[in-house]
């Protein structure tokens, strides 16, 4: 067994306390801990929601097009052959052998026990196939994979996650990490959620929030300022009364570049 594996076997033995650093790792004296895996220098990330229901102006791009333009881009891309937090909480509703895809030559020698190499045709395929799913993306620079999947040059690769609601890290119980360390996983630039005037305050949205943002006052949801731009409340929404919308002069992607790029290099 390589060296990949054995990391990777450690990391899901592990899971649970993921849980419980989710929970108290904005305590002071545990933030530290935390922060090595969860800090701006260690997690950059954004949620890409490609939802039909998501308004998006004439000559700003389609998400899916900026996913498809990042994969593209890439100078080597490689995938895992399972996903972590589906295969950790042993989901049903979503395959476990769909993974996140590595870009960037710093993916290269992926361990065969965990991963493989594919051309950038099949990467776009592995894209569309889950949106298809109904799976939210998620572009990351994150230190913890270039750990766990022994991928040792952390400046050479970024990392494109397909989160299930069920099972993500990222998609639950996230407001005390998401509050204390702010610049970790942000909305995109221009990301906007509107409730219209015919909410009935069902608390829907409420309860799918990942971070807690949204509060029911006086029979309306109110979205509060830690949104990370996952649209959840949006596709929850029975009523239909809450819209996600890109600005028209957001440049969301220059922003991913500025953010999330920042001395990385894919090529």
């Amino acid at each position: 067994m390589g060296s990949a594996k054995k990391r990777v076997d450690a990391a899901l033995k592990l899971w649970p306390l993921a849980r419980v650093a989710k929970r108290i790792g904005y305590i002071k004296p545990l933030r530290y801990i935390a922060g090595v895996f969860a800090s701006e220098k260690a997690f950059k990330g954004s949620f890409v929601p490609v939802d039909e229901e998501i308004e998006v102006p004439a000559g700003v791009p389609v998400l899916e097009e900026t996913l498809i333009k990042l994969v593209q881009r890439a100078g080597y891309i490689a995938r895992l052959n399972f996903c972590p937090c589906r295969v950790a909480e042993k989901c049903e509703n979503y395959p476990r052998d769909f993974g996140c895809l590595f870009l960037g030559r710093g993916a290269t020698g992926i361990d065969v026990e965990i991963g493989r190499a594919l051309s950038k045709e099949e990467a776009v395929g592995h894209v569309k196939e889950g949106l298809e799913l109904g799976l939210l993306p998620m572009i990351g620079h994150i230190k913890l994979d270039s750990f766990v999947f022994c991928l040792k040059e952390f400046d050479r690769f970024l990392t494109v996650c397909f989160c299930c609601r069920c099972c993500c890290l990222l998609r639950s119980g996230m407001g005390r990490l998401v509050r204390a360390f702010p610049s970790s996983l942000n909305p995109l630039e221009g990301f906007k959620v509107e409730v219209g005037d015919k909410c009935n305050g069902c608390g829907v949205c409420a309860a799918v929030c990942p971070t807690g943002n949204i509060d029911i006052k006086d029979g309306v949801a109110y979205h509060g300022d830690v949104c990370v731009g996952c649209a959840e409340c949006a596709r929850a929404c029975p009523s239909g009364m809450t819209k996600i919308s890109i600005l028209a002069d957001s440049g969301f992607f220059e922003e991913i570049e500025a953010r999330i790029f920042k001395g990385v290099d894919i090529n």
